[in-house]
């Protein structure tokens, strides 16, 4: 199924009328590409992403795609960060 996960993606105020940023999750192992935001505008953040698969328990190893988008529609150069994720158990809600 697809999960929900809490993420903090902010296209800064230097980029207002310059740029909107898309943020992907890339596993590093295989390349599969796990969420793709839509572009943020400038000063605005995103704070949920739907990953395409729940991931099972465990630390995965993947890379923080930004890509930039000019005002016009080109893009520009990306950039990659490592990151380190962790998917753990969902809580069941008790009544």
């Amino acid at each position: 199924g697809q999960d929900e996960v809490a993420v903090d993606f902010l296209d800064p105020i230097e980029n207002e009328e310059k740029y909107y940023l898309s943020y992907a999750i890339i596993l590093k192992d295989g390349g599969e590409v796990l969420a793709t935001s839509e572009y943020v505008p400038a000063v605005s953040s995103i704070t949920r992403i739907t990953l395409n698969h729940a991931l099972s328990k465990g630390e995965y190893d993947a890379i923080l795609r930004v890509q930039p988008c000019r005002m016009d529609g080109t893009l520009t150069n990306n950039a990659e960060m490592e990151v380190s994720l962790k998917a753990e158990e969902k809580e069941e809600k008790k009544s």
